[in-house]
């Protein structure tokens, strides 16, 4: 048994695709020793915590192709704990409201590096597009496809595993992706009593 941090890198606090992703990846790490750090409340913990943890999933949604400003903080915070050479080892599980999974590859590059410049080792990282569509769908459960994935990457984590990136986006057209995307932001701004040309408005 091995101490895991999952390290939620959302700022929201709830209904969030990074928290439904790290619960169920959680999930998947069933009789290990997990421990679960907000960084926006638990920044000073978490990093505390990594000195002696043997894995880290850093979990945070994309943001204009990056990584979120308070996570970016926090990394530069605990780059004067860490342990380098401490064996522990780095994944990062990212998600984007793009189609494509393959937007986080540069964010997923940026956790590898941080990780090389701590002195702790790269696992893998698990990038997914179609963000939003995952809230949507969540009543139904996650696709097959993402549901394997995240068992895979919870293999890699309690073996101390690394292996390729893997980016994944969802199982419908580009075009339909779009449509669905639309209705989501209409309903949305329904809900927010919004007329139609509030959406187009020029400001």
């Amino acid at each position: 048994m091995q101490d895991i941090l999952l390290l939620y890198g959302s700022p929201k606090r709830t209904d969030s695709a990074t928290h439904m992703l790290l619960e169920a990846l959680a999930g998947q790490l069933a009789g290990e020793k997990v421990h679960w750090f907000d960084l926006v409340m638990q920044g000073k913990e978490a990093a505390a915590a990594l000195r002696t943890a043997q894995a880290a999933v850093l979990a945070f949604p994309l943001y204009f192709d990056s990584i979120p400003s308070h996570v970016l903080a926090w990394m530069r915070a605990a780059e004067a704990g860490a342990s380098a050479g401490s064996g522990c080892h780095v994944y990062a599980v990212i998600n984007c409201g793009f189609y494509e999974g393959s937007q986080c590859q540069w964010a997923a590059q940026s956790v590898q590096h941080w990780s090389a410049h701590c002195g702790l080792d790269w696992g893998q990282a698990l990038g997914i597009g179609g963000g939003p569509m995952l809230l949507e769908t969540a009543k139904s459960g996650l696709s097959s496809v993402l549901t394997e994935n995240l068992r895979a990457l919870a293999g890699q984590i309690r073996c101390g595993g690394a292996g390729e990136d893997i980016f994944l986006s969802p199982r419908i057209s580009r075009t339909a992706y779009k449509l669905l995307g639309e209705w989501h932001w209409r309903k949305l701004a329904r809900q927010n009593g919004l007329k139609s040309r509030d959406l187009y408005r020029k400001w």
